[in-house]
């Protein structure tokens, strides 16, 4: 017997299939759920509802929105307080906001580099 996966109007009017369990809306994911029911079909052979946690938990980071969440924190910036003991700035990293490079308006990535020059740095450095 097969069984048919419900489907749903989006924001843009295409239909989108959703989770099959009752009460998800969730995207689907694959056979028919959404990833949280998928995963549990997969652990548990069944759907668990008694062992859901009802709403995700979000970053306590303002704007962040993440769900991913450790500690009441998502993964990264789980890691920025384990590493640095504080959550920083990203346009703050050693003190740059865009590319250490004259005239150039990228943003910075590693080593006061935006990601170009930072790659033309590395070859640089690997050549000689």
């Amino acid at each position: 017997m097969e069984r048919t996966i419900p489907a749903q109007r989006g924001p843009n009017g295409v239909i989108e299939r959703v989770c099959g369990a009752s009460g998800c809306t969730t995207r689907h994911y694959a056979k028919g759920y959404c990833k949280k029911h998928y995963a549990q079909t997969l652990r548990h052979g069944r759907l668990t509802p008694e062992a859901e946690r009802g709403e995700p938990r979000v970053c306590l980071v303002p704007n962040c929105g993440r769900t991913d969440t450790l500690r009441h924190y998502c993964r990264k910036h789980a890691a920025q307080i384990a590493r640095n003991g504080k959550i920083g700035a990203r346009e703050y990293v050693r003190g740059r906001v865009g590319c250490k490079i004259r005239g150039c308006k990228a943003e910075h990535r590693a080593k006061g580099y935006c990601t170009n020059h930072y790659a033309q740095q590395r070859a640089k450095q690997r050549a000689s």
